[in-house]
């Protein structure tokens, strides 16, 4: 979805997008190709398992 007050409606790219994007969650990834939400989860359950704070800058 592109627009929440009109969900027809496509963004700038159209569907001209890489055939490995199924969702947003494998839409933003590292230079090293991995799925940033798996970063940031991994982030945060190592912090958990070590109980130590997690800073984000």
């Amino acid at each position: 979805m592109w627009d929440i007050n009109d969900t027809l409606l496509q963004p700038p790219w159209g569907d001209n997008i890489s055939s490995d994007i199924t969702s947003l969650a494998n839409n933003f990834v590292t230079s090293e190709g991995v799925a940033l939400i798996e970063v940031f989860f991994n982030a945060l359950q190592t912090s958990h398992n070590e109980r130590e704070d997690i800073e984000i800058e």
